[in-house]
């Protein structure tokens, strides 16, 4: 019975995807998302502020980053997001919704779980003319997920889903890494100035590929045009066969999953043993060792940096470039992560289900 009522699911979601029973497809590399999907790079118009206070870490978080979601860990030592719906979604997007948090699960050691009472959370909503926008990786406090879905236009889609959980869970976009001059040219005479920050590289301060190779085929991918002037390409492949491929996926990637297992440290990911699914792809899992801070001239570029210093949540590890001025002070730096141990209750899978009914 359970089979099938699952194979009725998986054939309506299948159908869902077809008919497109909402509003259009949001395009969330373009104007129209609002000039980003990432929160940290997302600028708000007519007067209202921006969200350029926070850090700016591209393509995968560090695996000692304190904008993991490390926590809570279940009693097989998953890592646990706990969330809640709180827009309005019918039933079928709410199911689309679960698949893709299923899927994470499935392939990963991240669990978004119901919240209850815990201070951080990821909240979704849905808010007409916002877009699909997410912050990367914990903030202290709520964490907003905006999927929007009406009868003009629409987050929910699957692999859209699956991008905008893989942001707050620690990825950034494929194009930004510091290799991606070997597989793609940015054109930037297509693409309006403003938009730059678009399209920046990352550094080894900022972030790490931790090996994986770079994907034409990744769920945080852009596509050919995203941000590019109207008629325009902002992006060629060096390799063309890929051109029309970038940016339109249906679902992650092995080398998405793989980062999110590297961040942070899985046992088991895409049902295989990690450690030796690492080996076998030379998956680097060490931090980068990064230059010492010179305080001469050092000043910091984010109003955020000494509240997180006074709260023992500043690793300069990661974010000295941003807080050069607080990190040159001898600060202590946490290089172990206390977790707690979270024993999911029996009526787990019954919380959760009734969530999405």
């Amino acid at each position: 019975m359970a089979s099938q009522q699952q194979l009725l699911l998986l054939t309506a979601i299948w159908l869902v995807g077809i008919v497109e029973n909402r509003g259009r497809r949001i395009n969330i590399y373009g104007a129209e998302n609002g000039h980003s999907d990432i929160v940290q790079l997302r600028t708000h118009h007519k007067g209202r502020q921006t969200y350029a206070s926070r850090p700016r870490m591209r393509n995968a978080l560090l695996s000692n980053s304190p904008l993991k979601w490390s926590k809570m860990q279940d009693a097989d030592g998953n890592y646990l997001i706990p969330f809640v719906i709180s827009g309005a979604y019918d039933t079928l997007e709410r199911q689309i919704i679960k698949v893709a948090m299923e899927k994470i699960a499935n392939n990963t050691c991240i669990r978004l779980i119901p919240r209850t009472n815990q201070p951080d959370y990821a909240e979704i909503l849905n808010k007409k003319g916002q877009g699909c926008y997410a912050s990367i990786g914990r903030f202290p406090g709520r964490n907003v997920v905006m999927l929007e879905s009406n009868d003009e236009q629409s987050c929910i889609q699957e692999d859209t889903v699956i991008h905008e959980l893989f942001h707050v869970i620690g990825l950034w976009h494929e194009h930004m890494r510091a290799d991606r001059d070997a597989f793609i040219s940015v054109l930037y005479d297509n693409i309006e100035p403003a938009q730059y920050p678009q399209f920046e590289k990352l550094t080894s301060r900022d972030a790490t590929t931790y090996n994986v190779p770079y994907d034409y085929k990744s769920v945080m991918h852009y596509d050919e045009s995203a941000f590019a002037k109207p008629g325009k390409v902002s992006m060629m492949t060096k390799d063309a066969s890929f051109q029309k491929i970038i940016g339109h996926p249906r679902d992650a990637s092995a080398n998405d999953y793989q980062k999110v297992c590297a961040i942070y440290h899985c046992r088991q990911c895409m049902r295989q043993d990690f450690a030796r699914l690492a080996r076998e792809h030379q998956i680097d899992l060490r931090n980068p060792v990064l230059p010492s801070i010179n305080a001469v001239n050092c000043t910091d570029r984010l109003s955020i940096c000494p509240m997180l210093k006074l709260r023992e949540m500043l690793n300069c590890k990661v974010m000295s470039t941003f807080c050069c001025s607080s990190c040159a002070e001898p600060i202590p730096i946490t290089t172990t992560t206390t977790t707690t141990t979270v024993a999911p209750p029996s009526s787990l899978w019954q919380r959760i289900k009734s969530i999405f009914q």
